[in-house]
């Protein structure tokens, strides 16, 4: 329990990390409401990796904490029912196993832009910001698709670590999968975008070295 309390903890801090980001980039077309998601990439992953509790954890505390800190009321309000939404999608079609997570993520993003433009025409009372879905629906698509991506080459990464903890190559670095996790066929699938980031937090020379520190 306390090494899951641990993971959480991580995958939390990296999602606050990746909103701070996200909320530096200049990504305004004259459209409110659109974001590149960054986050989802976490969620995600969470999602493949653990399941669908421990990602709608992480996605419904992150967008808490992330609406205190770089946000205020009415975005928490927006990005929850976007969150919760598109989160009930993706898993939905997770579990269907009929959807590459690329997917899985473009549907997610569109879904969404929809979420929050609902909560808006709700809350402002004008259904004349509907007119603004075409362009959020676009959007989303795009962002979603990238998004997917990354997400499926980290996961294609995450395998190849877990791959070489079960040869006692990685002990140390690898304790966050599941014992029994695999990656499926569809997210192993090839890609020529690389994503460096879990490469990089468990890089394969840095743990050999920490070992061998270790043992001094």
């Amino acid at each position: 329990m306390k090494k899951k309390v641990g993971y959480y903890g991580v995958f939390l801090a990296l999602a606050l990390v990746l909103s701070y980001v996200e909320s530096l980039i200049p990504f305004y077309f004259g459209v409110p409401g659109m974001k590149l998601g960054l986050t989802n990439v976490i969620v995600l992953i969470l999602l493949y990796l653990y399941g669908p509790a421990d990602a709608l954890i992480i996605s419904v505390t992150r967008v808490i904490l992330a609406g205190f800190l770089f946000g205020n009321a009415f975005s928490i309000i927006y990005s929850l029912a976007g969150a919760l939404f598109s989160f009930v999608v993706m898993a939905l079609l997770k579990r269907t196993k009929k959807f590459q997570i690329v997917t899985v993520s473009a549907v997610g993003g569109i879904c969404h832009n929809l979420g929050q433009i609902l909560v808006a025409v709700c809350v402002v009372e004008n259904y004349h910001l509907m007119l603004y879905f075409p362009v959020l629906m676009a959007a989303g698509i795009v962002t979603g698709l990238l998004i997917g991506v990354a997400a499926r080459e980290v996961l294609i990464r995450l395998q190849n670590l877990a791959d070489k903890r079960k040869k006692g190559e990685l002990q140390k670095c690898t304790h966050i999968f599941p014992e029994n996790w695999r990656a499926s066929p569809r997210t192993r699938s090839s890609s020529t975008i690389t994503v460096s980031v879990i490469r990089f937090w468990c890089h394969r020379r840095r743990w050999i070295g920490f070992r061998r520190w270790e043992a001094r």
